[in-house]
């Protein structure tokens, strides 16, 4: 997002002005209890055949991440600063928690497949066709305003690469992160 880049860029700047100021930001991968988002709000429960988004499941994939093991790795970071500020090796510096793996949308919707007993597939649409979804609507609609279409640029990055890498930190600092089918369910 833009104001995260925005705030690193501060981050950075206020460190070559004042050298007793420092900072860590720390970058988390996409959540794994957020895939509804990413999936036309897909819901297991009341699944439906195919899964409407502007992106055909291929690579390069999501890092997905157990949002509680984010907190946790997080947590251990601080801790490690906080006990050993002169050893802390990530001080002035941009670090990323993510999952051990990246998953294509098609191997998550493959996944929630198996969560939801029943043969999900995605259909490729148009930007325009994904946010006039009643769900999609319903969802990212904030004070009034639907962001239905705004949302599409998720997407765009993800064909990028934006959400495929994956760090090796929090399994440096914490343990072997969860992988996506645990954490919902389905291993």
């Amino acid at each position: 997002m833009r104001a995260h880049i925005d705030t690193e860029e501060y981050l950075q700047q206020l460190s070559k002005e004042r050298p007793d100021f420092g900072y860590t930001v720390i970058r988390e991968g996409l959540y794994t209890e957020s895939y509804p988002l990413y999936t036309a709000f897909f819901d297991p429960e009341n699944p439906r055949s195919e899964i409407k988004i502007p992106h055909d499941g291929s690579g390069p994939g999501i890092a997905w991440v157990k949002r509680e093991e984010l907190g946790e790795g997080s947590s251990e970071l601080i801790r490690r600063f906080v006990e050993r500020p002169a050893d802390f090796k990530h001080r002035n510096s941009a670090v990323l928690l993510s999952g051990p793996k990246a998953l294509t949308l098609a191997q998550t919707v493959a996944a929630l497949s198996k969560l939801a007993k029943t043969e999900v597939k995605i259909q490729e649409v148009s930007p325009e066709d994904y946010a006039k979804q009643r769900q999609n609507a319903a969802n990212f609609t904030y004070k009034g305003v639907d962001y239905s279409h705004a949302w599409v640029t998720s997407f765009e990055a993800f064909k990028r690469g934006e959400g495929s890498y994956v760090s090796p930190l929090l399994e440096e600092v914490l343990r072997k992160p969860e992988e996506f089918e645990t954490t919902i369910g389905v291993a």
